[in-house]
């Protein structure tokens, strides 16, 4: 998954925040949502397996970000 050009992701402490949109994800979510915010990309393979596959689905719908072409 890479992140939309445009797409503004940042987190402080719990709290993360896209585009204006607040979400405070559960623990265990965290580690993959910074590395999504750090890097403006992330495996999709790691951000289902912490669960947020729904979360990741509904963003890409809003257009915040996009899949990945496989190399």
């Amino acid at each position: 998954m890479i992140l939309h050009p445009k797409t503004q992701m940042l987190y402080l402490g719990a709290r993360f925040f896209i585009n204006g949109e607040v979400l405070v994800p559960r623990p265990a979510q965290r580690p993959a949502l910074a590395a999504l915010a750090d890097r403006r990309r992330a495996a999709g393979g790691a951000l289902a397996r912490a669960g947020l596959a729904r979360l990741i689905l509904e963003w890409h719908r809003c257009g915040f970000l996009s899949l990945e072409p496989k190399t």
